[in-house]
C-alpha cells in the first residue's frame, strides 16, 4: 500500500452496492483514506451533493478531486447529470471520469461531448481493475495540470 494518493478526494456516483464496494476496496488498497471517499446513489444526489442542496444542505461535504460517474443509475442517469453539470457554470470544470459497464460508442461520444474528461469501462478482474484505477489516479494527480476550483 502507498500513501501517494492519500490526499485525493473521490466522489463516486454509483447505484450498485457490489460495484461500489469493489471500487472502494481498490481505492483503499491504493492508499486512499476512507474519509476521502464519498458515495452518492444517483445523478440527482450527485448534483445535490456538489451544490450542497436537499439532504446535503447542512452537511460538511468534500470538494472532490475527481468524480467517478456511473451512467446507468435511477432517478437521474449519469448522462443527464453530466449534461446538467456542463450547463452549470460552477460545475462545468469538475473533473468527471465516467466509470461504467457500457462500451457503446454512442455513450462514449455523448460523455465526451458533454464534458467528461475520461471514459473507463469497468474491469472484471481485480488486478486489472486495480492497475487501471492506479493509472487513472496517477494521471489526474501527477501528470495532468488542472484548473483551480
Amino acid at each position: 500500500m502507498t500513501d501517494k494518493f492519500r490526499d485525493i478526494k473521490i466522489l463516486i456516483a454509483e447505484d450498485d452496492d457490489d460495484d461500489f464496494f469493489i471500487l472502494e476496496e481498490i481505492l483503499s488498497d491504493l492508499g486512499l483514506h476512507e474519509e476521502n471517499i464519498v458515495r452518492v446513489h444517483d445523478g440527482k444526489e450527485l448534483l445535490d451533493y456538489l451544490q450542497s442542496k436537499a439532504k446535503f444542505e447542512n452537511e460538511t461535504t468534500i470538494t472532490p478531486s475527481v468524480i467517478f460517474l456511473d451512467l446507468n443509475m435511477p432517478v437521474l442517469s449519469g448522462k443527464e447529470a453530466l449534461r446538467k453539470m456542463q450547463n452549470h457554470k460552477d460545475l462545468a470544470q469538475t473533473l468527471v471520469v465516467v466509470h461504467t459497464t457500457s462500451s457503446l460508442q454512442d455513450d462514449i461520444n455523448y460523455c465526451y461531448e458533454n464534458g467528461a474528461k475520461s471514459y473507463l469501462v469497468k474491469e472484471a478482474g481485480y488486478e486489472g481493475y486495480t492497475q487501471k484505477m492506479r493509472t487513472v489516479l496517477e494521471y489526474w494527480s501527477e501528470v495532468s495540470e488542472l484548473p483551480s476550483p
